[in-house]
């Protein structure tokens, strides 16, 4: 693959999109002064609910055929892209780990030094385009001696647990909080 196997076409808005737009404006307008405070409100909503769905459906069919296109341009264009940088992003590394074990071993030489009492000046540079941040990096070894307060709560499971038991069984140090969530099955 190569640069002439890419080519960009421009997006062309299609005709059937236009009275959408219209409707979808009317829509919105009418979500906005819409009053659910009874039954036939919650009814009048439901219905909306349908032609805002059935609205949505019409702007992604009018819109298919260009995603896909694009789709296809936009893969092409990252698999270029992945291909040219990759040994870009190799060389990155390689340099970026010879210049960290330079300057590990400097530091530890450096902080050598010091504890024997001598005064030095320090041969790390202050590169200008280089940012230096050091880090610790875990590597457990025994899960079962890690101490409680590095544990972390699964939330995902407390709620399929509360969901299994409808909320009614309690969790220490934990409140159920029932809700509702509405879903549009138009």
């Amino acid at each position: 693959m190569n640069a002439i196997d890419l080519m960009i076409q421009e997006f062309d808005i299609p005709e059937q999109t236009i009275p959408i737009c219209t409707d979808a404006q009317e829509i919105e307008n009418s979500a906005e002064v819409m009053v659910v405070n009874s039954p036939e409100g919650f009814q009048s909503g439901a219905r909306a609910l349908a032609v805002i769905k059935h609205t949505k459906k019409k702007v992604v069919n009018a819109l298919k055929d260009q995603k896909s296109q694009a789709h296809k341009v936009h893969k092409t264009i990252c698999e270029y892209e992945a291909k040219v940088s990759e040994p870009l992003a190799h060389a990155e590394d390689v340099v970026k780990e010879k210049m960290g074990e330079w300057y590990m071993k400097q530091k530890a030489f450096e902080s050598e030094q010091i504890e024997l009492g001598e005064k030095i000046v320090s041969l790390i540079p202050n590169a200008e385009n280089v940012g230096i941040r050091e880090n610790i990096k875990v590597e457990i070894l025994d899960e079962s001696k890690i101490p409680q307060r590095f544990w972390s709560v699964d939330k995902k499971k407390l709620s399929e647990f509360a969901k299994s038991n409808d909320g009614m069984l309690e969790v220490e140090g934990v409140h159920f909080v029932k809700g509702v969530t509405i879903v549009n099955n138009s």
